[in-house]
């Protein structure tokens, strides 16, 4: 019998928020943490699109009273 896993801590939770995204793989670079309740994002995200993705991938699991980010914004560079 397989029996799933729950998160059992905020971060666990935002964590799985972020890979449940369908824009997970824009996440790459982004660093994930918690304290008292409260997200804190830094990294990279290739647009400022994807850096509002994060913000509201945070906002709505339940439990954090508070996201900040310090998050920058890389665009990708074409390569030839």
């Amino acid at each position: 019998m397989i029996t799933s896993v729950k998160p059992t801590s905020l971060l666990d939770l935002v964590q799985s928020s972020f890979r449940l995204s369908p824009f997970s793989q824009e996440f790459g670079d982004v660093r994930i943490s918690v304290q008292g309740g409260k997200v804190h994002l830094t990294g990279t995200v290739s647009s400022y699109y994807h850096k509002q993705l994060a913000i509201e991938a945070c906002r709505h699991v339940a439990g954090v009273k508070g996201c900040s980010d310090a998050l920058s914004v890389e665009y990708p560079t074409e390569q030839q």
